[in-house]
């Protein structure tokens, strides 16, 4: 299952916060990168309108901080981003995510250099990274046995849309509803929404959800 990047460009501020969080975690040498921040512009491309965009670009260097995912933690430009303008999933997970907003840029890096099944995506080798990992193996079980209700499989759009679990979810998390982010991220799963800093924010951790499950989940 392929995974990336989602870089909000509309947003990101230049600040290389991401470049020095990845530099730190993956032990990267000073003039190298893991992630690098490109300045476009700033140039005049009609009579008093400028373009000037910061885009971070994943290196050839970058694994995706494969050692802090197996652990269930985000990539460390993500989690240390300061305007909130990565995201990092699986590739479907991402697209959904995206919707129709624009000034949005998806990476795919190659974070697997032994794996089998290469594809191209956006000109760059990607692989496919196949790897045994007991616990997800056993959420995945627990998600399978749930396939009929609620789980981390669903979408937020699965809770907002559905009147009693909505009224549920509010009791759980007052006033969630009424976010625009919530409503915008309407087609993402629980699953990967629960990776976003916003979402420990917010009080939306998997055991808080799972408690929401078992509830919504006996209506």
């Amino acid at each position: 299952m392929k995974r990336g990047l989602l870089i909000d460009y509309y947003y990101c501020t230049g600040c290389k916060s991401c470049e020095v969080a990845c530099a730190i975690e993956n032990g990267i040498p000073v003039g190298q990168f893991g992630i690098k921040v490109e300045q476009v512009g700033p140039w005049e491309y009609e009579p008093d309108k400028w373009q000037l965009s910061y885009i971070p670009v994943p290196t050839e260097q970058c694994n995706l901080c494969e050692q802090r995912v197996e652990v269930g933690k985000q990539p460390s430009c993500v989690h240390n981003c300061q305007a909130d303008a990565m995201r990092y999933g699986t590739v479907a997970e991402l697209v959904e995510y995206m919707g129709d907003n624009t000034r949005q840029v998806l990476f795919v890096p190659e974070t697997d250099k032994d794996a089998e099944d290469v594809v191209r995506t956006f000109g760059q080798p990607v692989k496919e990274v196949k790897r045994e990992n007991p616990a997800v193996t056993e959420k995945e079980t627990e998600k399978e046995g749930n396939a009929m209700g609620l789980s981390m499989e669903s979408t937020i759009g699965d809770v907002i849309d559905a009147g009693a679990v909505s009224e549920l979810f509010e009791k759980h998390f007052p006033g969630l509803l009424a976010d625009p982010n919530l409503q915008n991220g309407a087609m993402l799963k629980f699953g990967t929404f629960v990776q976003f800093p916003q979402a420990a924010e917010k009080g939306i951790t998997e055991e808080t959800l799972s408690a929401f499950f078992t509830e919504a989940n006996a209506l």
